[in-house]
């Protein structure tokens, strides 16, 4: 019997024998669970391949116990949302749900058809989306990060730094500057002042703090959003993060068998009650630089 990869034969008005569900259960290649009252009834043999279980330890069980309790919350609004679409089919997309050995990520559907003489079942139908959501996840990395230094890209700090400030307390902004990188790919090559971008954003991550964010803005430009920023001295506690800062950057940049040290600068403020974001930006950008390290 040919397998199909959608299990979608419930939609309301169909009818089912007992006989005519369980060849369907064999036939899908989804996940399928049938539910009378509350109770796994059957399951289709995809569950093995999905979840790592054999589909006969899944009978008299429930959905918390086979998923667990926060699952299961899930999954009770999803079927709480076919019923109230009067037997319809629900899905979620994109779902997480405990696997053998990490979370499957999963497009459930759900069809309550509990009022249905030939079926009165809920018929819960998991589709394996895996593929597909990791693909999203590569789109979603490619469009918000930096391919180089896989740190976040200028429109991302964007909707970072707005999030941020849209909380109403106090948040400082860093600016790190390069602009010793033009000497250091005159002096040894592009591949070398490619490396010491890389560097500095992994030193500038070393002295992240739980909720901040780093971003290259600019080809030669990195801004770090700083969060969480002590209420009664905001600029004391900007300062301890950018004294931090200086101290990983003013390091010789030793890359490939060559060692220089790179020009590097620092700009810092915290935001003002009310500023928006692009004055605040304005407002740091406008700084005199503070120099880091020695010039070559």
């Amino acid at each position: 019997m040919a397998m199909h990869p959608h299990f979608s034969l419930f939609a309301r008005g169909r009818r089912h024998s007992d006989v005519g569900l369980a060849e369907r259960l064999s036939a899908t290649e989804d996940a399928v669970l049938v539910l009378r009252n509350d109770e796994i009834e059957s399951a289709s043999h995809a569950v093995r391949h999905l979840f790592g279980f054999e589909p006969e330890l899944c009978v008299q069980r429930t959905l918390s116990e086979l998923f667990g309790v926060e699952a299961y919350a899930k999954l009770d609004e999803l079927q709480t949302a076919a019923e109230t679409a009067g037997g319809h089919l629900a899905t979620i997309r994109g779902m997480q749900l405990p696997g053998d050995s990490q979370p499957i990520w999963a497009d459930v559907t759900i069809a309550d058809l509990r009022d249905d003489p030939a079926v009165r079942r809920t018929v819960i139908t998991i589709h394996d989306a895996r593929d597909r959501v990791e693909a999203e996840q590569r789109i979603r990395q490619i469009e918000h990060h930096d391919p180089l230094t896989q740190t976040a890209n200028a429109a991302m700090f964007d909707v970072l730094l707005e999030r941020a400030m849209s909380k109403g307390v106090p948040v400082g902004l860093v600016v790190v500057g390069t602009p010793g990188l033009i000497d250091a790919n005159a002096s040894h090559g592009t591949e070398f002042g490619d490396a010491v971008l890389i560097e500095v954003a992994c030193r500038l991550a070393s002295v992240l703090r739980s909720g901040d964010h780093v971003s290259r803005v600019s080809n030669a430009r990195f801004a770090m959003i700083v969060n969480h920023l002590d209420d009664a001295d905001p600029a004391r506690d900007l300062a301890e993060v950018t004294d931090r800062l200086m101290m990983v950057l003013d390091t010789p940049f030793a890359i490939g068998g060559s060692s220089a040290r790179v020009h590097t600068t620092l700009r810092s403020s915290h935001c003002g009650p009310a500023e928006s974001a692009e004055s605040f930006i304005e407002r740091v950008l406008n700084q005199v630089p503070a120099p880091v390290g020695a010039r070559n």
